[in-house]
């Protein structure tokens, strides 16, 4: 099921997560995990679909595998590691370039899910629609993995995957993943910091087979899963946001290098002047 809850400020999001943690029972911080991980969307109606899903185009749809090949192929003459990197390592970066994948980012920080979620906020500009961030608990949904999926878990005592136990499991194509998966579950990884960006956002991936993408039913219907859908009104939008960049969760922090700093840049001087 999906619990709608409307957010006016940054405290009340934290509010909810806490809120979340204290239903189970918290622990002491030094045992304390984040079993949530969070995604933010500019538009509250948009849903919970991968890249690849919203090309729309049934060409993407079979040519992708093909695409990441090449990608790792004619990469390694501006990244020479990336010969070494495993097919699933290879899509994280892909998607990070923009090529369609089946994966689904989020993040285990609230707000940076809130940056992406406001990021298209203008100063002086009114805010056309309600922006939201969805909250999944991760525990709930490998309740719902293969046995051989939860046996990895419990093997390294952890709550969440890593590329390494890809290769572990045997599920070194993505045609095996859907094998495994159909549309029962799906799996939640934390890729390696192949570059500053992933580590400065604290991303995690799920990988969504075909039959579960867009997400949001399945996280509707499923009786195991509470999830969480904060929308934040069209009026809290822009207070939000100045929220945030007062707490230095911006383009300049999250997307370190020259396009990053220019993206703030221009969203604090020119939009800001343009609209005095």
């Amino acid at each position: 099921m999906v619990e709608p809850k409307t957010i006016n400020n940054i405290g009340e999001l934290i509010d909810i997560v806490f809120n979340e943690k204290d239903k189970n029972g918290r622990m002491s911080r030094s045992q304390e995990q984040n079993n949530f991980i969070f995604r933010g969307l500019p538009n509250a109606n948009y849903p919970l679909s991968t890249i690849l899903k919203r090309t729309n185009t049934e060409y993407y749809i079979y040519s992708y595998i093909e695409a990441i090949n090449d990608f790792q192929l004619y990469g390694q003459m501006f990244y020479s590691k990336m010969k070494e990197y495993n097919f699933w390592e290879v899509m994280v970066l892909s998607q990070h370039y923009g090529i369609p994948t089946r994966l689904l980012d989020w993040t285990y920080s609230p707000l940076v899910a809130l940056h992406f979620a406001t990021i298209e906020t203008e100063f002086g500009k009114d805010v056309k629609n309600d922006v939201a961030v969805w909250i999944i608990n991760v525990n709930e949904i490998n309740s719902l993995l293969p046995i051989k999926y939860k046996e990895m878990l419990d093997k390294n005592k952890w709550y969440i995957f890593t590329s390494d136990n890809f290769i572990e499991l045997g599920i070194d194509t993505i045609d095996k993943y859907e094998e495994d998966m159909k549309s029962n579950s799906f799996l939640i990884f934390e890729p390696p910091s192949l570059d500053s960006r992933i580590f400065n956002q604290d991303s995690v991936f799920s990988i969504l087979p075909k039959g579960l993408d867009p997400l949001d039913k399945f996280l509707c219907e499923h009786s195991k899963i509470n999830a969480i859908k904060a929308i934040i009104p069209k009026d809290k939008v822009a207070f939000i946001r100045d929220q945030l960049d007062l707490m230095l969760f911006n383009e300049r922090t999250l997307f370190q290098g020259l396009d990053g700093l220019a993206s703030w840049i221009k969203r604090r001087y020119f939009y800001a002047k343009n609209n005095d």
